[in-house]
């Protein structure tokens, strides 16, 4: 299949540029100019990272483009090359800070951006999208989200959540005017690799392991951090793997799904999270109750955990049944993640800290 992806240079595009490339697909990853000139040494760091491509393999092709701009920004020379060239389209770029410093520039990536790249996708005679959105389109309130809805009333504690919701709109009423398919993948908060817990960027769930990593370095002897959320609350965890495994369930799919939730509804909660990290005597110890003054050490971790509050208190709600239901007909397992995954995902995070360390005093 002859694919265009964007958003290839984060976290879920990379893992699917890679397992695409591994697939034997065609692909051609849209760039922005001044990630161009990073474009070869990407490749073979996405391999060091997820392992080996066959040789017999065609490597990824990239074309510049911004999704800020009309037809994504790339040249009409390209555009006129391809036209009728492209199979599918898979939209991964996005701006995923639950809080930006300038909200108009988040709304300018992920709904403008979807915009842009659904009237580059009609252009190019594209006949399949997925549209990666995310599990909090579901925002807050109560209801429980099932895949096929998505306008329930909710309420939204973030640019990064409206967003996402208005990208999603559109590409749902793009698909009702064009007759072009469109999958939606809603993924939770996604870790790395499932085997590994490695990724080629370390953001969200990885912020919290290095705030935790810097009070561990500066913290007195015995000092622990009083959490305020609820200890039984579930994060909506997914891994990378995941997330790329279905997506390319849903491109080989003769009726592919309308959308995907990608989570694992029975992850570790905050409480088994806390007890990961005593787990190591080197590290702080996380309990949960109200929160006092706090040290210096322990003020990283604290603001942390005040900027995501509201998620980790009070996760979207979300089923998820009909997308197992599909994946196990398609012969996909669905998502899982454990404690064990957690310590995978904590440990590869160590690694890459280690290596950013020794890179820095190389």
């Amino acid at each position: 299949m002859r694919i265009l992806i964007t958003g290839a240079t984060g976290q879920v595009g990379s893992h699917l540029l890679w397992r695409l490339w591994r697939g034997g697909h065609e692909v051609t990853a849209l760039v922005r100019p001044e990630s161009a000139g990073r474009w070869r040494y990407l490749l073979p760091r996405i391999e060091q990272i997820f392992g080996p491509v066959p040789c017999s393999a065609r490597g990824p092709i990239a074309v510049s483009g911004d999704l800020r701009l009309a037809n994504a920004g790339v040249l009409s020379p390209w555009i006129a090359a391809h036209r009728g060239r492209i199979d599918a389209v898979i939209h991964t770029a996005a701006d995923t800070r639950f809080h930006p410093v300038r909200r108009e520039d988040q709304w300018q990536t992920n709904v403008q951006g979807t915009a842009h790249a659904l009237a580059l996708t009609e252009t190019l005679g594209a006949q399949r999208v997925v549209h990666v959105s995310s599990l909090f389109v579901a925002g807050s309130g109560g209801h429980t989200l099932s895949e096929t809805e998505l306008e329930v009333g909710q309420a939204f504690r973030c640019p990064y959540e409206r967003s996402k919701f208005e990208a999603e709109r559109l590409a749902q009423a793009w698909a009702a005017r064009t007759g072009i398919s469109v999958t939606v993948a809603r993924p939770g908060i996604v870790l790395g690799t499932s085997g590994t817990g490695t990724t080629l960027t370390y953001p969200h769930f990885f912020g919290f392991l290095r705030a935790i990593d810097l009070f561990a370095q500066r913290a007195l002897p015995g000092e622990s951090i009083a959490v305020d959320l609820p200890p039984h609350a579930r994060p909506p965890l997914v891994c990378v793997d995941d997330v790329a495994r279905a997506i390319e369930a849903a491109l080989d799919a003769p009726l592919p799904p309308p959308c995907l939730h990608l989570f694992d509804p029975q992850s570790p909660t905050l409480e088994e999270i806390a007890e990961l990290l005593r787990g190591d005597a080197a590290e702080c110890v996380l309990h949960f109750g109200p929160q006092t003054d706090a040290s210096p050490a322990a003020r990283a971790v604290l603001s942390w955990l005040r900027q995501h509050r509201a998620f980790l208190a009070a996760p979207p709600q979300a089923e998820n049944e009909m997308t197992c239901a599909w994946l196990a007909s398609r012969g996909v397992p669905p998502p899982r993640v454990t404690a064990a995954t957690l310590a995978t995902q904590r440990a590869a995070w160590h690694r890459e800290s280690q290596r950013l360390v020794t890179g820095a005093a190389a």
